[in-house]
C-alpha cells in the first residue's frame, strides 16, 4: 500500500477508493467510515451511483487528455454512462483489456503498465450533434442542471433511460443494450437525451408511435415494446424507475384493455379504462365474432377494425360500460320480430317512432338492436289496462285488420295504441305477443286523428302518397322545409317537417304517379309524354327520385293527356 501511495503522488494520481467492496474488511472499513458498501458517493459530486453504474468492465481514458496532461486517472471516466471527452470532441477508448474486478480500478497500476502505448491509442472522433446526454451527465455531477422532469429522478437512471430510449429507437424494441457497441450507446443516449428531455408528453408520443409501427398481428406488451418494457417490468422493479415506468404504465392502460383485477408493471389496475374486443367476450361470455358484430352495428367501432386482431380492437369503458353490460341481451331486429310474434310484413310495429333502438339511429332498420328487457317493456306499455277476450265479442280485431277497415295505416294504430288513447283493449289467449292484441274496431275510428304537427318522413310518405325514400328525399334535400328534432315520444333525433308544409305542398304540386291516377295511364307513358310536350319537372328528378310537377302548368297538359 505504501509503495502505491508513493507511485500515485510521484505520478499525481488521486487514489481510487474500492468502488466494488469485497471481504469483510473493506466492507466492516465503510459501515464504520458511515458509507454504504453498495454506493459510492464523491464529495465533488452532486449525484449518487450504484457500484454496478460505477463499475466498467475495463479501464477507459481520453487519448488526448493522457497525452497533454500525462498519464493520470479521472473519476468521472469511470462512470459507465461517460463515453467521450466533450474537451477533445472523441470518445473514450479502453486502455486495458483487463477483466479482473480487483484490478479494473486500480488507476495507478494499469496506467503505469501501459505508458509505453499511450501515444499510439487510437482518437476516435464523436459524432456532430451527438454530445448533449454527456453535456448533460457534467451539468448534473456539477450540481447546475436546471429543474426539469429528468432532474427528479436519480442522474444513473435519467442516464440508462435515455441510452434505452435511444437502442430502442435507432435499433429496434429487441435489441439487447449489452449487444451493442459504446459508440451506439453513446449515440442512442443523445437519441434518447432528445426525448426525455422534453418531459413525460414527449416520452409519452415515443410510446404512441411504438404503438403504431407494431405490426398488425403483435399485440402482447413484450412484442410491441420489447427490451423496454423488460427492462422496466422485470429487470428494474425498484422505485428508482418509477418517473420512467409511469409514463409507460399510463400510456399502456389508455392503449391496452387491462380489467381491474390485473397487474401492470407492479401496480393494480384500479379502474377499467378501455376494452377489447377479447376482454368484452370474457367479461359477457359472448363468442369474439358477435362482440365484433355487435361493435360495428353499434357504431362503436367502423369497418376498418375488420383487419385488427381481437385485443386491437378499443372502445372507452367508461363511456360505453353501460352499453358493454347490455349486450348479452341485445338481440337484432329480425330476433326482436320473432321475439313479439311480428311477421316481417308488419315491421311497422317496430317502428323507431314507437320503439328505441340501442345505440346511432342507423340508415338500415336491419342494423338495429334491442333488449329483451325493452321488447317487454314497449309490449306492456302497448297492453297497459288489456283484458281477457271474452268469447262472444266480435268487435274486437288484431291491428293488421283494424287498420284495413280503418282505411289507415297501421303505425297510425299503433301509435294511437303506444300513446295511450286507446282504452278498450283484448287479449286474445289464444296467440301470443303482438298477435294477441286485439282493438275495439269503434273506438279506433273515432280516436284516428293527427297526434302532432310534426311529420316524420313515413308519416309524409303516407299524406301524399308515395314511397318512404321519396319522402326522406324531399326531407334532406329541404324542398319540405325540415330540421332534426328529437322525436316526440322516443327521443330518437330524426328530419321531421310541419304538417302545414305538406299541405302546402301537396296542393302545389303533383307527382308523376299522381298524374298517372288521374288520367288513367300509366307513369312511365305520363313521363314519356311530358317529355313531349316540354313540360319540365319542378324539381331535379334525380333530387326528389321522381318527378313532380307545378299544378298551375300542367292544366293545359292534364287535358291532353286525359283524351
Amino acid at each position: 500500500c505504501q509503495r502505491r501511495i508513493t507511485l500515485n503522488n510521484a505520478m499525481s494520481i488521486t487514489p481510487q477508493p474500492p468502488l466494488k467492496p469485497r471481504g469483510a474488511r473493506v466492507t466492516h472499513g465503510s459501515n464504520l467510515d458511515g458509507k454504504i458498501p453498495a454506493y459510492w458517493v464523491s464529495s465533488q459530486w452532486q449525484s449518487t451511483f450504484p457500484q454496478t453504474h460505477l463499475t466498467r468492465a475495463r479501464l477507459y481514458v481520453c487519448p488526448c487528455c493522457l497525452r497533454e496532461e500525462g498519464p493520470h486517472g479521472k473519476s468521472r471516466w469511470q462512470i459507465e454512462a461517460m463515453r467521450v471527452c466533450l474537451r477533445h470532441g472523441c470518445m473514450l477508448v479502453p486502455l486495458y483489456d483487463e477483466y479482473d474486478p480487483h484490478r479494473t480500478h486500480d488507476v495507478a497500476r494499469l496506467i503505469h503498465a501501459r505508458c509505453d502505448i499511450v501515444r499510439d491509442l487510437e482518437v476516435i472522433p464523436m459524432p456532430d450533434g451527438t454530445g448533449a446526454l454527456a453535456e448533460y451527465l457534467n451539468r448534473r455531477l456539477d450540481g447546475v442542471e436546471p429543474d426539469g422532469w429528468l432532474s427528479t429522478m436519480p442522474a444513473f437512471v435519467a442516464l440508462r433511460s435515455c441510452e434505452m430510449v435511444g437502442v430502442a429507437r435507432i435499433k429496434g424494441v429487441h435489441a439487447h443494450w449489452r449487444d451493442t457497441s459504446d459508440m451506439d450507446r453513446h449515440i442512442a443516449g443523445a437519441e434518447g437525451y432528445a426525448i426525455l428531455s422534453a418531459g413525460p408528453d414527449a416520452l409519452r408520443d415515443h410510446f404512441r408511435e411504438v404503438r403504431r409501427s407494431a405490426r398488425v398481428e403483435e399485440f402482447g406488451l413484450t412484442k410491441v415494446y420489447g427490451r423496454l418494457y423488460e427492462f422496466l417490468s422485470h429487470d428494474n422493479v425498484g422505485p428508482a424507475y418509477d418517473a420512467v415506468r409511469s409514463v409507460l404504465r399510463d400510456h399502456l392502460l389508455d392503449t391496452a384493455a387491462f380489467g381491474a383485477d390485473d397487474v401492470l408493471l407492479g401496480m393494480p389496475v384500479e379502474t377499467r379504462r378501455l376494452h377489447s374486443i377479447r376482454s368484452i367476450g370474457v367479461e359477457t361470455g359472448l363468442d369474439a365474432r358477435l362482440v365484433r358484430r355487435r361493435l360495428i352495428a353499434l357504431g362503436l367501432i367502423d369497418e376498418t377494425a375488420a383487419a385488427l386482431p381481437n385485443d386491437r380492437v378499443l372502445i372507452d369503458a367508461v363511456k360505453h360500460g353501460a352499453v358493454v353490460r347490455l349486450m348479452p341481451g341485445m338481440i337484432q331486429r329480425c330476433d326482436a320480430e320473432r321475439y313479439l310474434k311480428v311477421h316481417r310484413q308488419q315491421s311497422y310495429m317496430l317502428d323507431t317512432s314507437l320503439i328505441r333502438p340501442i345505440g346511432p339511429y342507423g340508415d338500415s332498420e336491419l342494423e338495429h338492436l334491442f333488449t329483451r328487457t325493452e321488447l317487454d317493456r314497449y309490449f306492456s306499455g302497448l297492453t297497459r289496462g288489456a283484458k281477457p277476450l271474452v268469447e262472444g265479442e266480435s268487435d274486437y280485431y288484431p291491428i293488421g285488420i283494424t287498420a284495413t277497415r280503418c282505411k289507415c295505416d297501421p303505425l297510425q294504430v299503433i301509435t294511437l295504441l303506444a300513446h295511450g288513447k286507446l282504452q278498450d283493449i283484448r287479449i286474445d289467449p289464444a296467440e301470443a305477443g303482438m298477435r294477441s292484441i286485439r282493438l275495439n274496431l269503434s273506438e279506433v275510428r273515432r280516436c284516428l286523428g293527427r297526434l302532432h304537427d310534426m311529420m316524420s318522413a313515413r308519416t309524409v310518405s303516407l299524406e301524399l302518397g308515395c314511397t318512404n325514400p321519396i319522402a326522406n328525399a324531399l326531407l334532406t334535400s329541404n324542398i319540405l322545409p325540415s330540421r332534426l328534432v328529437a322525436h316526440p315520444m322516443t327521443g330518437v333525433k330524426m328530419r321531421m317537417t310541419n304538417r302545414a308544409n305538406v299541405s302546402d305542398f301537396d296542393a302545389k304540386y303533383i307527382s308523376v304517379h299522381g298524374i298517372a291516377v288521374n288520367t288513367g295511364r300509366h307513369h312511365r307513358n305520363v313521363s314519356r309524354l311530358m317529355r313531349e310536350m316540354n313540360v319540365e319537372p319542378a324539381f331535379d328528378p334525380k333530387i326528389t327520385r321522381t318527378m313532380f310537377f307545378d299544378r298551375s302548368k300542367i292544366s293545359d297538359a292534364l287535358d291532353r293527356l286525359r283524351v
